[in-house]
């Protein structure tokens, strides 16, 4: 099986940089979804740059969300 580096570093240049077992995880959900699609290793190449862009942003998303809530929960305690 293949792992795409040229993909992986076509989208750490575009800004989507995920960490190497980050990186595995990717890879591993990509086939995941596309086995459930009914496709083949064929389609990786297509699916895996918006599976990068999505797992980045959702990891953004998860770190602003779970930061909002930290600082709510210190602005009850506080007062």
């Amino acid at each position: 099986m293949m792992n795409y580096p040229e993909i992986r570093a076509d989208m750490e240049k575009r800004g989507y940089a995920v960490d190497d077992a980050q990186y595995e995880e990717v890879v591993a959900y990509a086939r995941r979804k596309a086995a459930v699609s009914g496709k083949d290793e064929s389609y990786m190449p297509y699916l895996l740059p918006d599976i990068i862009k999505e797992w980045v942003v959702r990891k953004a998303i998860n770190a602003v969300t779970m930061a909002a809530m930290s600082a709510d929960k210190f602005q009850q305690e506080v007062m």
